[in-house]
C-alpha cells in the first residue's frame, strides 16, 4: 500500500472517530429555564473568594473572603457585596464565613476565633450597612443542619448520588423513609451540584453548580429548573457555599 493511501485512510479514520465521539461521547450541560416565576423570590446569601487573576504560578491568590447577596423579584435580579474579611480585621483574620447564619432580626451571625481570649467568639452585623450591632462570647455551638427543612425533609448531598463514571446530575430530598427524585439529567462526568439549601418556605431548593451558576428547583416540580441569570462585577471569584434563602 502506498504511503498517499496510506494517509488516506488515517486522515478517513480521524475524521470517524472525532464525529462519533462528537456525536455518542459529548454530553453537555443541563438545560434550564431563564424565565423567574412570582414563586421565586426573596433574598439569598453565599460565600464567595475574591481571588487575583494571575496568569503565573503560584496562582491564583486569595485576596478575600466576602459574603454576598442577591435579591429576586419577577422583572430584576440584583447582586452586591454585603460583607468581607477586610471589613472586620479589627477584630480578628479568622472568621468562619462559612457557617454564617441569618437570625429572627434579618442580622448576619457571622463567628470567629479571638486570639487574645482564646476563645470563639461571634458578631451580629446589619447587611445593609455593615454595622456591628453585638459582639459576644460562643459556647456549645450547635451547627445548624443547612439540609434539614421545617417538615424534617433532608436534601441529599449530590455527592452522595453519583459515582466517578456517572453522566448523570441528581436532586433528592430524604422524607420519611421515601426518597423523593427532584431532578435527574445527563451532564458531563466534571459537571456537579457543589451546595444546596431550600428556600425560606422549604417549597423550592438552590443549588450553586460547578459552573458558578445558581439554579432554583421546584420541590414538587410545578416549573422546570430556572437559572438565575444577572450581571455580576468584574472581580475574580471562586464560589464557595450557599448561605440561606430568607423571605423577600
Amino acid at each position: 500500500m502506498s504511503k498517499k493511501n496510506t494517509l488516506i485512510i488515517s486522515i478517513i479514520i480521524f475524521v470517524f472517530t472525532i464525529v462519533v465521539v462528537g456525536i455518542f461521547g459529548v454530553v453537555p450541560l443541563p438545560d434550564y429555564s431563564n424565565s423567574i416565576n412570582e414563586e421565586i423570590d426573596g433574598k439569598i446569601y453565599y460565600q464567595s473568594s475574591i481571588i487575583s487573576s494571575n496568569i503565573i504560578p503560584p496562582a491564583p491568590d486569595l485576596l478575600d473572603d466576602c459574603i454576598f447577596e442577591i435579591e429576586i423579584n419577577s422583572s430584576d435580579i440584583i447582586e452586591r457585596e454585603v460583607l468581607c474579611s477586610s471589613d472586620l480585621v479589627a477584630y480578628s483574620t479568622n472568621f468562619y464565613f462559612y457557617d454564617t447564619t441569618v437570625n429572627n432580626e434579618g442580622n448576619l451571625v457571622v463567628r470567629y476565633w479571638n486570639d487574645s481570649s482564646n476563645s470563639e467568639y461571634a458578631l451580629e452585623i446589619n447587611p445593609e450597612n455593615k454595622e456591628i450591632l453585638k459582639e459576644y462570647e460562643v459556647e456549645n455551638v450547635a451547627i445548624r443542619n443547612q439540609n434539614l427543612n421545617e417538615y424534617g425533609e433532608v436534601l441529599i448531598d449530590s455527592w452522595r448520588t453519583v459515582e466517578n463514571t456517572d453522566r448523570s446530575v441528581y436532586i433528592y430530598f430524604q422524607k420519611g423513609s421515601d426518597t423523593v427524585e427532584v431532578f435527574k439529567s445527563e451532564a458531563p462526568s466534571s459537571y456537579y451540584y457543589n451546595s444546596l439549601i431550600w428556600s425560606y418556605d422549604s417549597e423550592k431548593i438552590l443549588a450553586l453548580d460547578s459552573e458558578n451558576q445558581f439554579i432554583v428547583f421546584s420541590k414538587n416540580k410545578k416549573y422546570d429548573p430556572v437559572k438565575l441569570s444577572y450581571s455580576v462585577n468584574e472581580k475574580e471569584r471562586d464560589y464557595i457555599k450557599l448561605i440561606e434563602w430568607i423571605k423577600p
